[in-house]
Order: structure tokens, then sequence, then C-alpha cells
């Protein structure tokens, strides 16, 4: 796409560029004249994972700064986001509620972000415990978090997600959370959707995203009887578990708020145990399949 052409657009409010992987200062510095923009979108995530996509950090990432300007954008879809000049951006962009990315170099510059709701990070391998514990914790208002492909993030990393006091939806598809890591999660009591699952086709090396997940054994699942707000569960590929994790742990949340409950590749659970799920709506390897919503993770 030729961004020159947007030129004299200026009432433009939404902006979709499909297909896109780089987006260098030349072509951002004629999207910031679209003053009115409230939703940017300049990278296609669903192309990214049927591609397998790994983006080079030195290649494309790009300050947030660079879009001072765009005063009104609350929904933003950008391959790479790195750090602003001298490491100050405060209120770059003061609406942005939405951001999907797949590199962040440093996630202390989305503690500027200060009404941030929506934060997608896609395969970025590098993202780890510590530079999650960058996002601010209490008093913020991130309430839906995807995480899918950061192998890095392990049980240290869940504790630090436990700290995001406002968290309601978490997606950790494909990390290295194990059953210390669902410990830790079980004390983020606002958690209406968690998903677990250990591999979705995504990686290129599916072996290597199944190692940590498929740890979660049936006494792993102990503490996520505390999360009662919980609504959707996901635990497809952890295939350690069986009838007896699930009848034990996860049914009494049936009794609580539980209404969805994905167990794709679990291979030692059987349909006997939708007898004691009570109406929770069970999708499993025998199961019809019902498509992903965001967060894709």
């Amino acid at each position: 796409m030729h961004f020159a052409a947007l030129a004299g657009l200026s009432s433009l409010r939404s902006l979709a560029v499909r297909g896109n992987y780089r987006t260098g200062a030349a072509e951002l510095e004629q999207v910031v004249r679209l003053t009115r923009l409230q939703t940017l979108l300049l990278f296609d995530f669903k192309a990214a994972l049927s591609l397998r996509c790994q983006l080079s950090r030195m290649e494309c990432m790009e300050p947030l700064s660079d879009l001072i300007g765009l005063t009104a954008l609350s929904h933003l879809a950008l391959p790479c986001v790195g750090r602003a000049p001298g490491g100050n951006s405060r209120n770059t962009i003061p609406a942005l509620e939405r951001l999907y990315t797949t590199l962040v170099d440093g996630l202390p510059c989305l503690q500027t972000l200060d009404v941030l709701d929506q934060l997608c990070i896609l395969l970025d391998v590098e993202a780890d415990a510590a530079s999650l514990r960058a996002l601010p914790a209490a008093g913020s208002p991130l309430r839906e978090l995807c995480l899918r492909g950061c192998m890095q993030l392990g049980d240290h990393a869940a504790e630090a997600l436990a700290e995001l006091t406002a968290l309601t939806k978490l997606g950790s598809c494909d990390t290295s959370i194990s059953a210390s890591g669902v410990r830790a999660l079980a004390s983020a009591a606002r958690l209406r959707e968690l998903n677990l699952h250990g591999n979705d086709g995504v990686l290129a090396d599916a072996a290597a995203a199944l190692w940590a997940i498929n740890s979660i054994t049936d006494t792993g699942l102990r503490p996520l009887r505390r999360l009662t707000r919980l609504t959707s569960l996901s635990l497809d590929w952890c295939s350690a578990l069986t009838n007896e994790g699930i009848e034990d742990h996860v049914a009494p949340l049936t009794q609580q708020a539980l209404s969805r409950l994905s167990l794709h590749r679990c291979y030692r659970i059987t349909q006997d145990v939708k007898v004691s799920l009570h109406y929770c709506i069970v999708h499993g390897a025998s199961f019809s399949h019902v498509p992903a919503s965001w967060p894709p993770g």
C-alpha cells in the first residue's frame, strides 16, 4: 500500500492494512496526520499465525512516540513496539484501550498507556517474568491479556500476572506455565476466562510448546477451585489430565459460574466426565469444534 494515498483523508476514523508486517517511519509519518483515527490496524494477526511469523526486533521496532498526535486512537495493532527515545513517552496515546502486537522491546513503555484495557502480545519469545513485572499492577485498568506463544513465560511470570488485580481474561497459550504457575494464578480472584492450553499449531516446534503445559496433572488443578468467578476454562493439550482431576477440581466450579470447558487433545479424558459437569458446555477431541474468540490464546 502507498501510504501517501492517505493524504487528504483527514476525517478518516478507521484504517486497516491487511498482510502488513513492517511499517517504517516514513509510512507512520503519513498515518499520524490522520488525527481523527480511532482504529489503526497495521498488522494482520491471522496471517501471522498461519505463517508462524517471527519478526526481527532490529528491523521493525517502532516506539509509540512515533504516533504522537493520534489523541483519539483507542485500538492499535502494530507489528512491534519499541522504546521511546530517552525512555519518555508519557501520555503518547492517551485514549488507547486495546493494543495488539508481536514484540515489545521493554514492557515499561506500556506503563504510559493509562487506560489500556486489552493487551495482546503474540509470539514474543523474549518476554519473561521480569518484563511482565514492569506492567502496572494495583490500580491498572488492564482487564484482558493474551500472551500467546511467549515461551519464556513460566511460573514466575504467573506470579506477576496474579498481581494484575483488574484482570478478568487471561490467555497463556504456548507458554511454559506449569502446575506451580496455576497455583499462583489462582490468587487472581477476578478471572472469568482462563486459557491454559499448550499448543494450537502455532509454533514451528510443536513439541517445544507441549513440554511445560503437559506437566499440569490432576492435582495441579486443585488451586483452580479458588477461581469461583471463572466462566470459561481451556485445558487443551494437557495430556496428563484424567477424568478424576476434572471431576475433583473442575466440576465444583460448575456449581459456581463455569459454563464452558475445553479439553481438546486431553487423550486420557473420556466423555464420561460430562456426567459430573452438569450444564457446562464441554468441547474436546470427540466434541464439536468451536472457534476461539479474543484473546487468541
